[in-house]
């Protein structure tokens, strides 16, 4: 009885084993799932890297996705960030540069126009190479993507190893700051940017700036924005990034 039973285990094994490899293989030879993980504090999605199966990563944050294209768009206005984000995969960053200032020119959307300024300095930085030109475009960003394009010009002048180029590009913007909630964001992001260049005085003098910018009533209004739209608008890029 024992015997014939571990006859009938070995042959039940041995017809099991081939299948079981070949289900290994299968499951080998599919694209690994992608996946989130942090790196040196930025997040990296993970994923496969094409029909071979390679594994490949993608930085999100500091203006990682080129063309950055908003949720709500119409229809003319779709086509055309779609049409610039092919260009740019494409190598045609120029071309690409002209589709987005149409919807500058063209569209009745402040928030589209406002994504393209965006868009349009972040293919001149990362595509073209051209900071002043990519900077003169964040500048002229307006809200939902205001913040984006201040951290973006900090971003730009960090990488040239030029911080202090930063202040003076942000001062700038100051003078031209047309609500309270930004006077102080932008007061806080230069306070900073002071502090982190050792220069410990300006950045009280900055500081001490801020409450006679805003009101309070003002700044928790300005709090309770920028956490709601502030992370949906985070989620946005994030689901962006995944698709």
């Amino acid at each position: 009885m024992n015997a014939a039973y571990r006859v009938l285990c070995a042959a039940v094994l041995l017809g099991y084993a081939p299948w079981l490899l070949s289900q290994e293989k299968e499951k080998g030879d599919q694209p690994a799932e992608r996946r989130i993980v942090i790196r040196d504090g930025k997040g990296i999605v993970e994923g496969a890297g094409g029909r071979d199966g390679r594994r490949f990563p993608r930085v999100f944050g500091r203006g990682a996705r080129t063309v950055v294209k908003p949720n709500q768009a119409n229809v003319v206005d779709r086509a055309r960030f779609d049409t610039a984000e092919l260009l740019v995969q494409q190598g045609e960053a120029a071309e690409a540069i002209d589709v987005l200032r149409k919807v500058v020119e063209a569209s009745p959307d402040a928030t589209a126009v406002s994504a393209a300024h965006l868009s349009i300095g972040n293919i001149l930085r990362q595509q073209i190479n051209d900071i002043k030109g990519a900077v003169a475009a964040y500048k002229e960003v307006a809200p939902p993507y205001d913040q984006l394009a201040e951290n973006y010009i900090v971003a730009t002048y960090r990488d040239t190893g030029e911080p202090l180029m930063a202040l003076k590009v942000l001062e700038d913007v100051l003078k031209t700051a047309e609500t309270p909630q930004r006077k102080a964001r932008l007061l806080e992001l230069i306070a900073r940017l002071y502090q982190e260049q050792g220069e410990i005085d300006l950045a009280i003098e900055t500081y001490r700036r801020i409450p006679t910018a805003i009101t309070y009533d003002e700044a928790m209004a300005m709090r309770g924005r920028n956490g709601a739209l502030g992370q949906r608008f985070r989620m946005d890029l994030i689901r962006q990034k995944l698709r």
